[in-house]
């Protein structure tokens, strides 16, 4: 029951610093908050006492990490936007291997087309505006499909809540560099300094509590 508890007080940890982070973008920059929230999430993932898999809580802690080491170095003056999405990009790839290691290789399901309905939506919205980056940009669009992919396989597999909470936090990872790469690219979104943040940090939160597999019940209880 420590465990529970001590996920719970994070959980609230999480959200109270994510508040502060997030008013700060609009009043006092509070930018050492973001590594902060990355560490309260990483803890969670700590903490899980009977994860579903090893390799998998090991794989989502080390994707937790880079995000971490990303959102710091992010904090030195100079460093380009590309560094941070290097760390991303090489945690994506962890995810992946995370996933696909809670289900055996068959052939995909019907229901990645929908995948590749939105990234090829996504796609041929940016596509024309990307210029020189149009390689780069896609080897970074087929790593986030895969990565979905490998998560939508495991709620075909799995079908439960714990897989849905990966499913989702993978969805929003997706969403997530969507919006930055609409931002930056097409046309400035409105509240992009909420909206951005928001989905990242919930989609890290729900896969560091997808650690928790079929005992994630646990936490729940307490409401």
């Amino acid at each position: 029951m420590i465990s529970v508890y001590a996920t719970l007080l994070l959980i609230i940890g999480v959200i109270a610093t994510a508040v502060l982070y997030l008013r700060g973008e609009y009043t006092t920059p509070r930018p050492y908050f973001h590594p902060i929230i990355m560490a309260l999430i990483l803890l969670i993932a700590l903490i899980t006492p009977e994860p579903i898999a090893a390799y998998y809580k090991a794989a989502i802690m080390l994707g937790l990490i880079l995000q971490l080491l990303g959102s710091a170095i992010a904090l030195l003056l100079g460093v380009p936007l590309v560094v941070n999405k290097a760390f991303t990009l090489i945690a994506l790839l962890v995810y992946m291997s995370a996933f696909g290691d809670l289900h055996t290789l068959a052939w995909p399901t019907p229901w990645v087309l929908l995948l590749l309905v939105y990234a090829g939506g996504i796609g041929w919205l940016l596509a024309p505006r990307l210029a020189e980056l149009q390689i780069s940009v896609l080897i970074y669009g087929v790593i986030l499909l895969l990565t979905s992919w490998q998560a939508l396989e495991v709620v075909v597999v799995a079908g439960q809540p714990w897989a849905w909470l990966l499913l989702t936090g993978a969805l929003c990872l997706v969403v997530t560099d969507s919006l930055q790469a609409i931002d930056r690219f097409y046309r400035p979104v409105r509240f992009a300094k909420v909206l951005i943040p928001v989905i990242l940090f919930w989609g890290q939160l729900l896969l560091a509590l997808s650690i928790w597999g079929p005992d994630l019940g646990r936490l729940f209880r307490l409401f």
